[in-house]
């Protein structure tokens, strides 16, 4: 993802790099280079290339206002669907503690507050578990 105008820059540039060096890859292949090769060559120079174009297009749509963005009021929610999620698994604070590696004292504080003092990273992982996990 492209976060600011430097990065921007420097994405066409790669952009404009890649097209160059498929451009060269279909008219000027290298000499003995196995027809194999060469197309890996061209598919991977084309998938870059594709890639740059994308990260360049949300990049510029964002940038426009032309981009529909999720409604960020999930974020006040997130503490409250945490904990809901642990139930609809029918997991104790304890059973969640486990599959963090954590101790079941730290659920309990972060649930406490409301995640109040957990990390964005923590948050991730927890969501990550809970997502992820079937229920027992």
């Amino acid at each position: 993802m492209i976060k600011n105008e430097r990065q921007y820059q420097f994405t066409k540039k790669r952009l404009e790099d890649w097209e160059i060096t498929l451009h060269q890859l279909q008219t000027e292949p290298a000499a003995k280079t196995p027809d194999w090769v060469l197309k890996a060559q061209i598919d991977g120079a084309k998938e870059e290339i594709r890639q740059l174009r994308s990260q360049l297009k949300e990049y510029e749509e964002l940038k426009k206002g032309k981009k529909q963005l999720p409604d960020l009021s999930v974020v006040h929610s997130l503490p409250v669907l945490l904990v809901k999620y642990r139930i609809a698994h029918n997991w104790t604070q304890k059973e969640l503690a486990e599959k963090l590696d954590m101790k079941e004292q730290q659920i309990q504080r972060y649930e406490e507050t409301y995640y109040a003092g957990a990390s964005l990273a923590t948050l991730q992982k927890i969501a990550g578990v809970l997502q992820s996990q079937k229920s027992a």
